[in-house]
């Protein structure tokens, strides 16, 4: 029994350390900075600290967080002139090793970036409060506005963020057939339960840099 336990954790420590090695590798590459659109990410050309002109001390770890909460930002262009951006304009940030992008007027962070990202964020939603029926529910009456937790996936080779659903996640999934059928052949319970070890599966078959 317990030369068992230490082939499980052996195999543990292995998958463990072939996760972050896949994941350092990344972090090792790419640069901190702003990304003004997809083509600087995949590029790595991001707008660095060196062209920020802030009074914010770029030795702060959250650095790239506290600029982008700003109405505006002011950089240095490759021209030697100064110019001012919006962070609704920015595609996103790298930052100590993780990517944060924007979308939906607000930036999330991608806890591990792969060929196929899985985030959590939170999406506008409207509801209709009716007289005498009670919130969120009624067939007339005042807009809500509020924002709910959802589950999002983004694609790497294009930068595209989705709404996750088991659907979108097969079209992802077609890059790879032997994946892709496996996947598809599973119940829809069995792809709810399982639907994270595929991800990691595809994306060890296709490491990004």
């Amino acid at each position: 029994m317990n030369f068992l336990k230490g082939i499980v954790l052996l195999i543990l420590l292995y998958h463990s350390l072939f996760f972050h090695a896949q994941q350092d590798s990344i972090v090792e590459s790419r640069k901190e900075g702003l990304y003004l659109d997809y083509l600087q990410f995949r590029e790595n050309r991001p707008i660095t600290k060196s062209q920020i002109i802030t009074s914010i001390d770029t030795a702060q770890l959250d650095f790239f967080t506290k600029v982008v909460s700003q109405k505006e930002i002011l950089i240095m262009t490759p021209l030697g002139t100064e110019e001012k951006i919006s962070p609704k304009d920015l595609w996103g940030y790298f930052q100590n090793g993780i990517l944060y992008i924007y979308y939906d007027n607000a930036f999330y962070k991608v806890p591990v970036l792969g060929a196929i990202s899985y985030f959590i964020g939170t999406q506008e939603v409207t509801y209709y409060s009716g007289v005498g029926w009670g919130y969120p529910y009624g067939m007339a009456g005042v807009p809500v506005k509020t924002r709910e937790i959802k589950d999002f996936l983004m694609d790497y080779y294009t930068g595209k963020v989705y709404p996750f659903s088991l659907d979108q996640l097969e079209e992802l999934f077609k890059k790879d057939p032997a994946i892709y059928n496996e996947f598809t052949q599973l119940s829809r319970k069995q792809k709810k339960n399982k639907y994270r070890y595929y991800i990691r599966l595809f994306n060890e078959k296709y490491p990004v840099r």
